[in-house]
């Protein structure tokens, strides 16, 4: 399954150029404006998503992943920490924290308003523990830096006895999805 999320691709709402801003910016605003988050909106389509694709008979519902690149990556996150389903994930691109995405200047469609006062991305990818977990993290790809998310999520993993189900892929490049470990 390859979803369209809200506010991307056919799904942006098809706001003109003198209507800016668009895309995933126009959905947050007007969903943050109703006390709604983009992300729990995404959240619920990709939920929709898992329980079509376990439905479909040609699908074993039982050997369910998940990957995703950069927005992709912090969704794939989400998904996987909520749905136990998922048994597995590959997150690329935006294993990081909270605080070092907003200084980037990172869209704020990945930041649900107010979620940095009960966690940050690590808490998140320690509750998929102890289910495998790879990061991809390009060692040009010096906006979303690796650490120190990776390591105090090792922690939870070390914690219940699975340190060998988190793995970490560094390559040479950038902001892009490798998918070779």
């Amino acid at each position: 399954l390859a979803p369209d999320n809200a506010g991307m691709g056919e799904r942006d709402g098809h706001t003109p150029i003198s209507e800016q801003p668009g895309g995933c910016m126009l959905a947050w605003i007007r969903l943050n404006h109703f006390g709604l988050d983009l992300t729990g909106l995404r959240v619920f389509d990709l939920m929709a998503g898992i329980n079509l694709l376990c439905d479909r008979p040609e699908v074993d519902a039982r050997r369910l992943g998940c990957a995703g690149l950069s927005g992709g990556c912090w969704l794939s996150q989400v998904i996987t920490a909520l749905d136990r389903r998922l048994r597995a994930v590959i997150l690329s691109g935006f294993f990081t924290t909270f605080a070092q995405t907003v200084w980037h200047g990172h869209c704020i469609c990945h930041h649900p308003n107010g979620i940095g006062a009960i966690c940050d991305m690590p808490d998140i990818s320690a509750l998929i523990a102890p289910r495998p977990q790879l990061v991809e993290s390009g060692i040009d790809d010096t906006n979303y830096p690796h650490q120190p998310a990776f390591s105090l999520t090792q922690r939870a993993y070390e914690y219940l006895g699975a340190a060998d189900r988190l793995g970490l892929d560094r390559y040479t490049g950038g902001h892009l999805f490798r998918g070779e470990e």
